[in-house]
């Protein structure tokens, strides 16, 4: 088949950050502590967007290249372990742990009209659209 690359989609790789908030921070606390503090609002949105803020700014790119997909095509994502394990967060509810994303190691989903069927260690789960997931489907 046919393929695309389509460049660098922003809100997957950058969060907004105020410049080397990422090389000071982990000189104190660890990737896991950053990311339990990031979810609740722990860091000012003047040094990194807001945690739902950026979970959501990353959804509604990728909402917007689904309705433009080819039928039975499919789209790969590529981004750093700490974006992906905030995303997970962020859209699926699965909250860090211990055990990190390994090298190369990623997630597949499908969205559906109620339900997210996602791919993530090994495991299939079905997880409820979050309501602000709800309002981007029915569109």
């Amino acid at each position: 088949g046919k393929g695309t690359l389509n460049g660098a989609l922003t809100p997957l790789f950058h969060v907004g950050t105020a410049p080397k908030f990422f090389l000071n921070i982990f000189k104190n606390e660890s990737p896991l502590e950053f990311m339990y503090r990031w979810a609740v609002g722990f860091y000012s949105p003047d040094k990194i967007t807001p945690f739902q803020t950026y979970c959501q700014n990353a959804a509604e790119v990728i909402w917007r290249g689904i309705k433009d997909a080819p039928e039975c095509g499919i789209d790969i994502h590529i981004t750093h372990d700490i974006f992906l394990i905030a995303l997970k967060y962020g859209w699926f509810g699965l909250p860090p742990d211990q055990e990190w994303v390994p090298f190369l190691g990623g997630i597949a989903f499908i969205l559906t009209e109620n339900e997210i069927e996602l791919f993530d260690k090994d495991r299939f789960l079905s997880i409820p659209n979050p309501y602000w997931w709800k309002n981007k489907i029915s569109k």
